[in-house]
């Protein structure tokens, strides 16, 4: 990379953030941060030398205004006589003097027009870094005070910039349609308004009123869809940018028409101006309408747009575009419709709107990684488990079709990932342990993560698994103390309670695996055999328990236990038991209720999930809330206007703290908005303490996990 660079700065600046987004290790955040800054730095640097004002202009402009006001009238009359008007020369040398001057001016237009596409490049890099920087600080920090501030002021600078972007951009447009779209400029420049003296910059004007979208409530109300279709002739109607701007205008990779009488077109570095425009103000209401609650607030204060559809809509139209940005897009809208809708009830609209998205995906980028890891999720998403796990194994003789050398492995880690997640949702969870195994030697920042999931898996298998799973779990407290101050994710929290009861009591957890497959919404990933297998599994060790003795042995006094694979007994035959509690009953009717629920009968479910809810004094933690919300996902899928499934919905909300609140927050609230209530997650977070910390930045950490 060459130092100094704007455009390699760049570039690398964008694999240090995905790399950061891929691992989520600190190490690398930190690194991906330092380059942005750079990159930010050396933009700022260039927008200041392509300026097309100057402060001594708007000096000398404003005293001579004074002047005006001051003198009036009299200072023509003495001004003629100091310096008088006529001009001593021939006709033929005032014309030359003419031609000359005219020359100059349209020169100095012409040049100022393209110091205006220099400058404008380097804007849509600084608000670029600024954008890319809040994500991270979402990322790495979570919603403390510090976080949500530093977030704030980056999203305002990042809205600034891009509104100044769109107001200079429909500017360039005018003068290139005035230009006959051409340098070589045959077209009269006399109607074009010199801007360059009024031009503003972001520092100036956009950071005080710039960032607020003062139509944003406008557009919010507005159907992106329907988009004004273009017309006429005249420069002023055929200006077409981004939102205002005919799809049918736009083919693949073809230039916006900018005037249809005079035939003029954007030329390349315009087109690519206003891709990035497009891309950056897509990205921009796409990932503000996803962000955590207590955001939100602060997003309606400043009155920025989140506006969802609108995001969508500009990113799919930077997918239908021949430019380096189009994967981009179509990897956020991808994992949008994958990753994020994912974890709401399956909607065969978003899996047709997903297929179409990816058949159109052009097949040298379809081989890529990234897009093989998309496409196993969407077939997950549409129960096609083992044809995910096909997709995302490129090579039986090296696992993911990746080597193992710089980003390229950490690139198969994330793949590894996937594979295991796959394999322990269609019950594999011997080859599931071994994908987490690897990920947990190769891994330094989530140790307590993958030794978690894999002690998880282990307890569904032999005995030698099992004592393997115990010894994980009494090596958890270990691993977080080694994170030093790190923050834990939900995952982590939750890991550490388990360990904690585990060393307190040597008892065995009851379906660990089948518990966080429930949670993270995995039995709506599943096929019928799966399903069916998991529910056979758990009746089986519900019966076996109702069948036995309510709480001791009558002879021997002894309670009864239950071993990690189902079988009730009187006394331990493995190293590890389970003492049966109600908590366990409850456990087991959770995860029915969610495995029944997927199987299509409802009333089994809901009855299973009701009977969590009377329960819920005796064990709260994460079983209660997410039954609350399954069961009002029931509800609102019979009757989406259902007032008790609402009311569930936001009952699932209230409970107290606990370690996968966050992810509770986010999938209510996504649930609420499909059913046409967007304000629940708002009503709910303000009736909770503001001392008690959500831990949502996790959410945005392992959402690369699920």
């Amino acid at each position: 990379m060459r130092p100094g660079s704007l455009r390699y700065s760049l570039y690398h600046a964008e694999l240090a953030v995905l790399v950061a987004l891929m691992t989520c290790e600190g190490s690398d955040i930190e690194h991906a941060h330092a380059l942005l800054t750079e990159a930010e730095n050396l933009a700022g640097q260039s927008a200041n030398k392509y300026r097309t004002h100057s402060s001594m202009r708007k000096v000398n402009a404003a005293v001579s205004n004074i002047k005006s006001w001051a003198l009036g009238k009299i200072s023509k009359k003495y001004s003629a006589m100091i310096v008088p008007t006529t001009k001593i020369g021939t006709p033929e040398v005032q014309d030359t003097d003419q031609v000359a001057e005219q020359l100059a001016k349209l020169e100095e237009k012409i040049l100022h027009h393209r110091l205006r596409r220099a400058r404008l490049w380097a804007l849509q890099i600084q608000a670029e870094c600024n954008l890319m920087s809040s994500i991270l600080q979402i990322v790495d920090a979570g919603e403390t005070w510090s976080s949500v501030v530093k977030v704030g002021y980056c999203l305002r600078r990042t809205w600034g910039v891009y509104q100044h972007c769109r107001k200079k951009l429909k500017q360039l447009h005018k003068e290139w349609v005035a230009m006959d779209g051409s340098f070589d400029v045959k077209g009269d420049l006399k109607d074009l308004a010199d801007e360059s003296s009024s031009e503003s910059d972001e520092e100036d004007r956009s950071s005080m009123e710039g960032f607020i979208d003062n139509e944003g409530p406008l557009r919010q109300n507005q159907d992106v869809s329907a988009i004004e279709k273009s017309g006429g002739g005249t420069c002023s109607s055929l200006v077409h940018f981004i939102e205002e701007c005919d799809t049918e205008d736009q083919g693949q990779g073809s230039l916006l028409l900018l005037d249809a009488r005079k035939g003029v077109k954007e030329d390349i570095e315009l087109h690519s101006l206003r891709i990035g425009v497009q891309l950056g103000e897509g990205a921009f209401n796409l990932i503000l309408s996803l962000i955590p609650t207590s955001y939100q607030k602060a997003l309606e204060v400043m009155r920025f747009p989140a506006n969802r559809k609108r995001g969508i809509s500009l990113l799919q139209k930077t997918c239908a575009e021949t430019h380096p940005a189009s994967p981009v897009a179509y990897i956020m809208i991808l994992y949008y419709q994958t990753a994020i809708m994912g974890l709401l009830p399956y909607s065969s609209e978003n899996a047709k709107e997903a297929h179409e998205l990816i058949n159109k995906v052009p097949s040298a980028w379809r081989s890529g990684s990234l897009f093989r890891i998309l496409s196993s999720r969407l077939s997950r998403y549409e129960r096609h488990l083992e044809q995910a796990t096909a997709t995302v194994i490129f090579a039986p003789d090296n696992l993911c079709g990746l080597s193992g050398r710089g980003n390229f492995r950490k690139l198969r880690r994330f793949m590894l990932d996937e594979l295991g997640w796959c394999l322990l949702l269609q019950g594999k969870f011997s080859e599931a342990a071994s994908c987490f195994s690897s990920l947990l030697q190769e891994s330094t920042s989530f140790k307590v993560h993958y030794a978690f999931l894999l002690s998880s898996c282990l307890w569904e298998t032999t005995e030698s698994g099992q004592q393997r799973a115990g010894q994980l779990l009494k090596e958890i407290p270990d691993l977080i103390g080694a994170k030093k101050a790190q923050q834990l994710t939900p995952l982590e929290q939750y890991a550490a309670q388990v360990s904690s009861k585990f060393i307190a009591s040597n008892q065995a957890p009851l379906f660990p695996a089948l518990e966080l497959a429930a949670i993270f919404g995995g039995f709506q990933s599943m096929d019928k055999p799966s399903l069916e297998a998991h529910r056979n599994l758990v009746e089986k060790v519900l019966q076996g328990r109702t069948q036995a003795q309510s709480q001791k042995d009558l002879t021997t006094g002894e309670s009864s236990v239950i071993t990690p694979n189902g079988e009730t007994l009187a006394k331990s035959r493995l190293h590890y038991e389970h003492k049966w509690t109600k908590s366990s009953k409850m456990l087991c009717r959770y995860i029915l209720g969610v495995c029944i629920k997927n199987m299509g009968e409802l009333e089994i479910a809901d009855d299973h999930l009701r009977y969590v809810l009377d329960n819920s004094e005796v064990f709260c933690g994460n079983i209660v809330p997410y039954s609350c919300y399954e069961l009002a996902s029931i509800l609102l899928q019979q009757d989406a206007r259902s007032t008790e499934g609402m009311s569930l919905l936001e009952q699932s909300l209230s409970y107290p703290a606990h370690e996968f609140q966050g992810r509770l927050r986010l999938v209510a609230g996504e649930l609420a908005r499909r059913y046409g209530r967007s304000s629940v997650g708002h009503e709910i977070h303000e009736n909770i303490q503001s001392g008690v910390a959500h831990e949502v930045s996790a959410q945005f950490k392992k959402m690369l996990t699920f």
